[in-house]
């Protein structure tokens, strides 16, 4: 279940519909809320990162081997060109370095995103068995910042999914086409399985995951304000990207 209504969501779409016309990429947004509080605490673009754009590519112009047996595809992937056809957009994951925190509430610097990020800076182990690493390799040596299991489903818990038509302005009825996909995300009671009880997790940065069997890669990331997750506290992500 969305946290948004449809028309606040519709009205997000149209926002990012604009957008996609001026920047001509994949665009998306981000919302944050803190549900034990009832609170939207952050709003803002998320960026689709170089191979999260490379994946875009490769899904519109190639054929995957399984669907033509004969290997002829539209277009041959470049010597060196990692291939990302089978992948699929599954899994997201939180961390701790999307901003540098100082001390006061409003005293931070954003870190990113940056086109070229391949994972979280600092990712939050859920610390669940069956969860994905991220890319970055990260061990901090605390029992919390660590790549390993910090990537979570996106089919698990109360997460929910939408993959919706987006109608266009030219006075035809049947000029709609599904190009826009919605996901509602959460950090569920409990998670951050490395915490004690009572004890919190500076976060300010998620990510969308692309993942072929056990591998996962980054697709796009957004960095924001940081703010202190405790173990038992619930938030919701509400992430829109346009095609």
């Amino acid at each position: 279940m969305s946290i948004n209504s449809k028309r606040v969501s519709d009205n997000i779409f149209e926002t990012l519909y604009k957008k996609r016309l001026k920047y001509k990429d994949p665009v998306g947004y981000v919302q944050l809320f803190d549900l034990d509080k009832n609170k939207k605490i952050f709003e803002g673009s998320n960026l689709v990162v170089g191979l999260g754009r490379q994946y875009v590519a490769q899904k519109i112009v190639t054929t995957s081997l399984t669907e033509d047996p004969s290997g002829l595809s539209l277009t041959t992937l470049p010597s060196g060109c990692t291939n990302l056809r089978q992948y699929e957009i599954t899994h997201y994951g939180f961390g701790s370095g999307g901003s540098i925190y100082s001390g006061p509430p409003d005293d931070y610097e954003l870190t990113g995103p940056n086109v070229c990020d391949t994972y979280l800076s600092r990712p939050i182990t859920f610390d669940v068995e069956t969860y994905l690493t991220d890319p970055g390799n990260i061990d901090e040596l605390d029992g919390i910042h660590l790549s390993t299991k910090s990537v979570k489903p996106i089919n698990t818990g109360n997460n929910t999914y939408e993959y919706t038509l987006k109608e266009y302005p030219t006075g035809d009825p049947d000029c709609s086409y599904y190009t826009q996909f919605h996901f509602t995300l959460f950090k569920e009671e409990g998670e951050f399985g490395s915490l004690e009880a009572g004890e919190s997790v500076q976060v300010s940065e998620a990510g969308l995951y692309i993942t072929y069997e056990s591998d996962a890669l980054l697709f796009a990331r957004i960095c924001f304000p940081p703010k202190f997750m405790e173990k038992e506290a619930q938030y919701g992500i509400e992430w829109y990207v346009l095609c």
